[in-house]
């Protein structure tokens, strides 16, 4: 054998073990973004049924609060609790507790109607049904509620006077 040149073997280079690192990292990084943005918009989505729901229990409570059988069951100052919104098809059904001084009943409401295109046009309360805690069924109006006015309340208007001709007589 001949000792001539001998040249080791070139060293390994890193640059393709670095390069699947930060594929790697960037790859991990990626996945927690995606994560975080669908736990985000299921969070928020969540978020927007619950105000939903509250927002149209409020618009029914009146109904429910005019009800002598709700008010002789579950007492006054009604208040709507844990609302929860549901679609199903053209249907919009809010579930709540109706809290009151006595006990606490269970709402279901079904609205039909209103535009998703048009948010001024509103949805419809087809049928209130509050169940009650001795399990009884109510059926609840759906017309709008009359308004109570005090007794001593005066629905005429106040006569007009003219202030300027009182002003112009006291500065004469």
């Amino acid at each position: 054998m001949s000792q001539g040149n001998f040249n080791p073997p070139p060293a390994k280079s890193g640059g393709m073990s670095t390069l699947m690192i930060v594929l790697i990292v960037f790859g991990v990084l990626g996945l927690i973004c995606v994560g975080a943005c669908g736990v985000c918009s299921y969070g928020l989505m969540n978020a927007g049924k619950a105000f939903g729901g509250a927002v149209m229990a409020e618009l029914v409570l009146p109904n429910i609060r005019q009800d002598d059988a709700v008010k002789q069951e579950l007492g006054d100052n009604l208040s709507a609790e844990n609302a929860s919104l549901s679609v199903r098809g053209q249907t919009t059904v809010v579930d709540f507790d109706v809290k009151g001084a006595k006990g606490t009943g269970k709402a279901h409401v079904e609205f039909t109607g209103g535009d998703p295109n048009n948010p001024g046009a509103p949805a419809k309360a087809n049928s209130i049904r509050v169940t009650l805690p001795g399990g009884k069924v109510v059926e609840v109006s759906t017309a709008p509620p009359a308004m109570n006015m005090p007794s001593d309340a005066n629905p005429e208007m106040p006569e007009d006077t003219d202030t300027a001709e009182t002003a112009d007589d006291s500065a004469k």
